[in-house]
């Protein structure tokens, strides 16, 4: 494969992971790691590998290595995250992605991060006013606008629910949830 594009060993190595089979995924993804140091699908499967062996302190200091070499990157600052929270160290995650929305105000993945974290918090209002900030920041943002029409429908603000999932509909038909939850709502409200 040419630089810089995972080939074989990274598929390998990914169908190896899906299949619980993290031994011998491990190989592969160290292969495609030595072929593609700096790609980012590369270095996230490995990560992935490496917490699924059972070693999460070392995916954690492999992550954390990225995350140094490139702070602002949305990628690194949700592998950095996800691991922390995954060690119950969820006060560091939170302080990562608020620290990553500083740089990137409205960030979707960080924003929807942040969310789940209140979510899990017990506050989904705090969720709610996350997702709407982002929306300020990027009012076209489908996964944003689907993920605050289905909140909103948790919260039973139907019409909350049903504007945000038609503005994402409006955007992309293709979007299942929403069109799901959409068709929940109308059905709800006939």
């Amino acid at each position: 494969s040419a630089p810089d594009t995972p080939g074989i060993e990274l598929s390998l190595g990914l169908g190896l992971l899906r299949a619980g089979l993290v031994e011998e995924a491990l190989p592969s993804l160290e292969d495609a790691l030595a072929k593609n140091p700096d790609n980012p699908r590369v270095q996230v499967a490995y990560t992935q590998a490496l917490e699924a062996a059972g070693t999460p302190e070392k995916a954690l200091a492999y992550a954390s290595g990225l995350f140094e070499s490139d702070p602002e990157r949305v990628t690194y600052i949700t592998l950095v995250g996800t691991l922390l929270e995954s060690l119950g160290r969820t006060a560091e995650a939170r302080g990562l992605y608020l620290e990553g929305l500083k740089a990137k105000p409205g960030e979707p993945t960080l924003t929807h991060n942040l969310a789940v974290l209140a979510r899990q918090n017990g506050n989904s209002r705090q969720a709610r006013a996350l997702y709407e900030f982002a929306l300020e920041q990027n009012t076209q943002d489908v996964n944003t606008l689907v993920r605050l029409g289905l909140l909103c429908y948790e919260l039973e603000d139907l019409e909350a629910a049903e504007l945000q999932l038609r503005k994402a509909l409006a955007i992309d038909p293709n979007q299942i949830p929403a069109r799901i939850t959409l068709s929940r709502i109308l059905s709800e409200t006939e």
